[in-house]
């Protein structure tokens, strides 16, 4: 269950993935910053999940939080998305981050980052249920 995958479709050109920290206390915020090459405009939508990685699982740990993460807008060209999920209070360890980003029916895949990165989560050893992460997000185009 700990297969690694990065994929990209059209109108994605390129894409580029990095975390503010790796390491995030309970309580803390989990900070991604994605920039997304596009051939043309797109709505888009964007979900998180995130898998544990002591117990590897197809189910990840945190609800998708697309609810929270609707539909925007990414344009032509170089558009560069600041999400910022959180507080996350799960149990201390190493959890497998995904990145999901579909386009605005849902159906098609523009970004699948799959356990491409990876946080850890400080603190005690309670926690660990799932839930829907609360996030915002900030495009600049």
């Amino acid at each position: 269950m700990s297969e690694r995958l990065l994929q990209l479709n059209a109108p994605c050109l390129a894409a580029r993935v990095a975390l503010a920290f790796d390491e995030i206390p309970q309580g803390g915020y989990l900070q991604i910053m994605l920039e997304m090459e596009m051939a043309e405009t797109v709505k888009v939508s964007i979900r998180t999940p995130i898998y544990d990685t002591i117990v590897p699982s197809v189910k990840p740990v945190t609800e998708p939080n697309t609810k929270d993460i609707a539909l925007f807008p990414l344009v032509h060209g170089l558009n560069r998305i600041e999400l910022k999920l959180g507080p996350i209070y799960l149990r201390a360890g190493r959890y497998d981050l995904g990145i999901l980003v579909n386009d605005w029916t849902g159906i098609s895949v523009l970004l699948w980052s799959l356990r491409q990165h990876q946080i850890a989560i400080l603190g005690d050893a309670s926690g660990e249920c799932a839930y829907q992460l609360p996030g915002e997000i900030l495009v600049n185009s």
